[in-house]
């Protein structure tokens, strides 16, 4: 029973030095996230299980048993919280680092492979939640400085925030695809391939009309998660739609032969998209660095 305890006291030693939620605000670091080792969690866990297995097979203390084994579950459902918190803003500076580098295609899949890691902590905060109830019911806590209300709270904050932030990451998304698309058009267009050079730029704006979508009900819903971003790229959204449609319009001018026409609009179209860059810029990207990542969430 001790080897079971000093190997979950340590376990949750470990998973406290990777907490996300504080009193106010999520808080993450890229130092924080180097710091930890989820490893180390989970050999600590099993070895407790382990030593809770041959307690069991001589029928000692059955209750005491059971309050460890109640807190070895918590112990593995927290560290599959905070490795997919972990993945989450790991993935999405790695968005920010692409969109600042110009790199569309890659910013998209970061996107939603952060968006991914975000969706599931509902179920994840959810199974925190539970083990920490469970972990209360078996009376008088026998892991040293373990508090379950802490870590029902946690799963209760991350798994609240689940919905409006994974709407933030499909909206960063949505962002990149658009302007990717723009990009191809653009390049269509200087081959005179004006048909698809049309086709991309209307894809382009149906998809960044969708990212302004989701930012946009994200923000109603009091999404405040990866803010640095989401702001100037929700207000980019519309501009850059209309900048899109311009771009259709330019190339459709273009196939019928008006090619002064054609050149009047693109040239308007990339006005509108430079002047909401130049209004909306993005910042230095998240991450980058040991004290990174302090004001890119909070719930």
């Amino acid at each position: 029973m001790a080897d079971a305890r000093e190997h979950l006291a340590a376990a949750f030693d470990e998973l406290r030095a990777m907490r996300p939620v504080g009193r106010d605000s999520i808080r993450v670091s890229a130092s924080r996230f180097r710091a930890s080792d989820h490893e180390v969690v989970g050999e600590r866990v099993a070895a407790a299980a382990a030593a809770l297995d041959r307690a069991g097979a001589a029928d000692r203390t059955p209750q005491s048993v059971e309050a460890l084994r109640a807190a070895v579950d918590l112990a593995r459902a927290g560290r599959t919280l905070y490795a997919s918190v972990r993945r989450a803003f790991r993935a999405e500076w790695r968005f920010e680092r692409h969109c600042f580098g110009a790199e569309w295609a890659d910013a998209r899949d970061r996107a939603r492979r952060a968006g991914r890691a975000v969706a599931a902590w509902a179920s994840h905060g959810r199974a925190v939640a539970e083990a920490a109830s469970a972990l209360e019911s078996t009376g008088p806590q026998s892991v040293p400085r373990l508090s379950p209300g802490a870590w029902r709270r946690d799963g209760a904050v991350l798994g609240g925030v689940a919905g409006p932030w994974g709407d933030v990451l499909e909206g960063f998304g949505g962002f990149a695809e658009a302007v990717g698309l723009d990009e191809a058009g653009l390049v269509a267009m200087d081959g005179e391939e004006y048909r698809t050079a049309a086709g991309r730029f209307a894809s382009a704006a149906n998809a960044v009309r969708e990212a302004h979508r989701r930012l946009a009900r994200a923000k109603a819903e009091g999404a405040q998660g990866f803010q640095s971003y989401a702001v100037p790229i929700r207000r980019r959204c519309e501009p850059f739609r209309r900048a899109y449609a311009t771009q259709v319009d330019a190339a459709r001018a273009a196939l019928t032969g008006e090619t002064d026409r054609a050149g009047t609009l693109e040239a308007r179209a990339m006005d509108r998209i430079l002047a909401a860059e130049l209004e909306h810029p993005f910042p230095e990207p998240e991450g980058g660095s040991a004290a990174a990542g302090s004001g890119s969430g909070s719930g």
